[in-house]
């Protein structure tokens, strides 16, 4: 009896020293705790924090589509693969029907062949096309379809004098403050066509397509008329100087 009675009062006092020590230094009890509680609940809101991505935003000035052809080939062209640019290889293919279509004329009928032979109805409406004109190739095998757009060139090509890098350089460095906060879910496909007539100067200027934002599109096209009096004009296969219609692409990268 007097065993237990020893040490329940052993307990007791054990008790007591811890309850005095937690009412005392409560910091002394759970500063481990709170060590491992800062390292799960700590939150880096800088590394949170992301800037919004640049939009990238596209210049470039060249033909309505990227495939081309001078007419003076044009006109020796006899077979669709004389057509196409050299990395296109239709010849793999077992094309069962072939179309030709011009894109600047309404209402423009499809010529219609069976293999890469041109026939000539096809032949008459290429020969019909001049600088500046696009048409469409198609062709069908059992499997597939296979499609080109192209456009007609002059066999020189107008340029500008300082080059096209200096021309985009000149279209960037002076559209910088108008481009600066465009969002990239609003950005469209800009395009403006203009020509470079004979005499080196831009003419018949217009917006075709609009990149979303009046105030860029705008600029864009004061940008390309300040151009005029920089470029060299086009020429045919005999020299003499040519009109040619360019496309001035901006804004969100397109067809």
């Amino acid at each position: 009896m007097k065993k237990q009675i020893v040490i329940i009062g052993c307990l007791v006092a054990v008790m007591s020293i811890v309850g005095f020590v937690a009412v005392s230094q409560p910091d002394a009890l759970t500063s481990e705790f709170k060590k491992e509680t800062d390292v799960h609940v700590h939150t880096d809101f800088s590394a949170m924090h992301t800037s919004s991505k640049p939009v990238d935003f596209h210049y470039g000035v060249g033909s309505r589509f990227f495939a081309t052809i001078s007419k003076e080939d044009l006109h020796k062209a006899t077979t669709v693969t004389d057509l196409l640019p050299p990395e296109a290889d239709w010849s793999a293919y077992p094309i069962q029907k072939v179309m030709i279509k011009r894109l600047d004329v309404l209402f423009e009928a499809e010529r219609e062949g069976t293999d890469l032979n041109l026939t000539e109805p096809q032949l008459t409406t290429l020969r019909s096309c001049e600088y500046g004109n696009s048409f469409r190739v198609m062709a069908w095998d059992e499997y597939n379809e296979l499609n080109y757009f192209i456009t007609v060139i002059p066999e020189k090509e107008a340029s500008y004098k300082e080059g096209m890098d200096a021309l985009v350089q000149y279209l960037k460095r002076n559209s910088a403050s108008v481009v600066t906060n465009v969002s990239e879910d609003k950005l469209g496909a800009g395009r403006i066509m203009f020509t470079v007539n004979k005499q080196g100067d831009i003419a018949n200027v217009q917006l075709t397509e609009s990149s979303g934002y009046p105030a860029i599109d705008k600029a864009m096209n004061a940008l390309i008329r300040k151009t005029s009096g920089q470029w060299e004009p086009a020429a045919n296969a005999e020299g003499a100087k040519v009109d040619q219609e360019l496309v001035f692409s901006f804004g969100r990268a397109g067809c």
